[in-house]
């Protein structure tokens, strides 16, 4: 009986150790998921600190790619991949453990809500920019992506109406706002890519949310998303 008995704590001893020891593995992770965590926000809020510095002390009246901003990380385009390599000298910091920064200039990609299909380009809007000149694409996928944005009435906002407010004035400013090669002709600034408004669109527009979207666009797939 007394053997009985001593096997019984032991047994009862080795669940609770088991289970003291499974707890306090679980607080072991906790805490260093919570050191991590920390740490990544600090690593994040100084980079973009330094980011605002570097940008702020950038006071040339242009911008490109050789400038001290864009040297911190290599983008490599290919066919259907996107890769992200630290600089040369990014990697030579990356051996000595420190972290990275590097600063993309989103603003100068091609904005699926902007760009258009037109064959006119006097630099004057974004909307100038012609889809169909992308590989992969051409003149009848920009198109379906232009119908696919303005909904079923086809038209920027509503077909026929000034969404903008702003028809009585390009028709009279002596300028070609709607790069169609003419000017102030009857009705400019009605129907025109101008009044497509992501951010508060009107009539049945319909933005795109992400650039996964695209693939519902008639035509437009898996394949030529990736590509």
């Amino acid at each position: 009986m007394a053997l009985i008995l001593i096997f019984l704590v032991l047994a009862v001893s080795a669940v609770i150790g088991i289970s003291f020891l499974y707890r306090m593995r679980l607080e072991v992770k906790a805490v260093t998921s919570y050191l991590d965590s920390r740490k990544a926000d600090y690593l994040a809020q100084a980079g973009v600190e330094r980011a605002i510095a570097t940008l702020n002390n950038d006071t040339n009246e242009y911008d490109d790619l050789y400038e001290e901003w864009a040297q911190g990380f290599e983008e490599l385009l290919g066919e259907g991949r996107y890769s992200l390599v630290p600089s040369a000298d990014e990697r030579e910091s990356e051996k000595k453990g420190d972290e990275k920064v590097g600063i993309f200039d989103e603003a100068s990609k091609i904005n699926l809500n902007m760009a258009g299909a037109g064959n006119c380009n006097q630099g004057w809007t974004p909307y100038e920019i012609n889809l169909s000149q992308l590989e992969g694409l051409g003149q009848e996928k920009a198109e379906a992506i232009l119908k696919y944005r303005y909904g079923p009435d086809g038209a920027p906002g509503i077909r026929g109406e000034d969404d903008d407010k702003d028809a009585s004035i390009l028709e009279s400013d002596g300028i070609d706002n709607d790069a169609d090669e003419s000017i102030d002709e009857p009705g400019e600034g009605i129907d025109e890519p101008d009044e497509f408004r992501p951010d508060a669109p009107f009539g049945d527009d319909n933005p795109f949310e992400t650039v996964e979207e695209i693939r519902l666009v008639a035509g437009i797939g898996e394949k030529t998303l990736n590509e």
